[in-house]
Protein backbone atom coordinates (compact mmCIF):
# COMPACT_ATOMS: atom_id res chain seq x y z
CA UNK A 1 0.00 0.00 0.00
CA UNK A 2 1.04 3.35 -0.52
CA UNK A 3 0.99 4.46 3.05
CA UNK A 4 3.24 2.05 4.12
CA UNK A 5 5.97 2.59 1.42
CA UNK A 6 5.71 6.02 2.01
CA UNK A 7 6.29 5.18 6.01
CA UNK A 8 8.88 3.00 5.06
CA UNK A 9 10.94 5.94 2.61
CA UNK A 10 10.50 8.21 5.74
CA UNK A 11 11.92 6.30 8.31
CA UNK A 12 14.53 4.89 6.01
CA UNK A 13 15.23 8.51 5.07
CA UNK A 14 15.56 9.71 8.74
CA UNK A 15 17.52 6.29 9.66
CA UNK A 16 19.80 7.34 6.78
CA UNK A 17 20.31 10.96 8.00
CA UNK A 18 20.57 10.00 11.70
CA UNK A 19 23.39 7.91 10.56
CA UNK A 20 25.28 10.19 8.21
CA UNK A 21 25.12 12.44 10.63
CA UNK A 22 26.89 10.63 13.69
CA UNK A 23 28.96 9.49 11.21
CA UNK A 24 29.94 13.45 10.32
CA UNK A 25 30.40 14.15 14.33
CA UNK A 26 32.87 10.66 14.84
CA UNK A 27 34.92 12.32 12.28
CA UNK A 28 34.74 15.81 13.10
CA UNK A 29 35.81 14.82 16.85
CA UNK A 30 38.70 12.70 15.10
CA UNK A 31 39.88 15.72 12.94
CA UNK A 32 39.53 17.78 16.17
CA UNK A 33 41.82 15.15 18.09
CA UNK A 34 44.02 14.86 15.12
CA UNK A 35 44.72 18.85 15.07
CA UNK A 36 44.84 19.38 18.89
CA UNK A 37 47.55 16.89 18.61
CA UNK A 38 49.10 18.48 15.91
CA UNK A 39 49.03 21.84 17.80
CA UNK A 40 50.71 20.08 20.81
CA UNK A 41 53.71 18.58 18.51
CA UNK A 42 54.38 22.05 16.74
CA UNK A 43 54.39 23.96 19.63
CA UNK A 44 57.02 21.50 21.75
CA UNK A 45 58.63 21.90 18.13
CA UNK A 46 59.12 25.59 18.42
CA UNK A 47 59.88 25.25 21.89
CA UNK A 48 62.69 23.07 21.20
CA UNK A 49 63.95 25.14 18.60
CA UNK A 50 63.84 28.58 20.62
CA UNK A 51 65.74 26.63 23.56
CA UNK A 52 68.54 25.61 21.06
CA UNK A 53 68.68 29.28 19.47
CA UNK A 54 69.05 30.63 22.93
CA UNK A 55 71.76 28.04 23.76
CA UNK A 56 73.58 29.24 20.58
CA UNK A 57 73.11 32.56 21.14
CA UNK A 58 74.81 31.86 24.85
CA UNK A 59 78.15 29.81 23.15
CA UNK A 60 78.36 32.67 20.37
CA UNK A 61 78.72 35.20 23.26
CA UNK A 62 81.00 33.59 25.44
CA UNK A 63 83.08 33.04 22.29
CA UNK A 64 82.73 36.55 21.66
CA UNK A 65 84.24 37.05 25.26
CA UNK A 66 86.69 34.61 25.21
CA UNK A 67 88.08 35.90 21.83
CA UNK A 68 87.79 39.63 23.25
CA UNK A 69 89.67 38.55 26.85
CA UNK A 70 92.18 37.36 24.11
CA UNK A 71 92.66 39.98 22.30
CA UNK A 72 92.98 42.60 25.34
CA UNK A 73 96.12 40.12 26.76
CA UNK A 74 97.18 39.83 23.51
CA UNK A 75 97.33 43.93 23.17
CA UNK A 76 98.83 44.19 26.44
CA UNK A 77 102.05 45.62 26.49
CA UNK A 78 105.15 43.30 28.01
CA UNK A 79 106.98 45.65 29.52
CA UNK A 80 105.95 47.90 32.76
CA UNK A 81 107.47 51.55 33.89
CA UNK A 82 106.34 50.75 37.39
Amino acid sequence: SPIKAANWAVGSFLIGCIGSYEYCQMKRRQERVKMKRTVEVYQETMIDKRRREIEQLKQQAEQKKAEEEAKAASQKSWYKFW
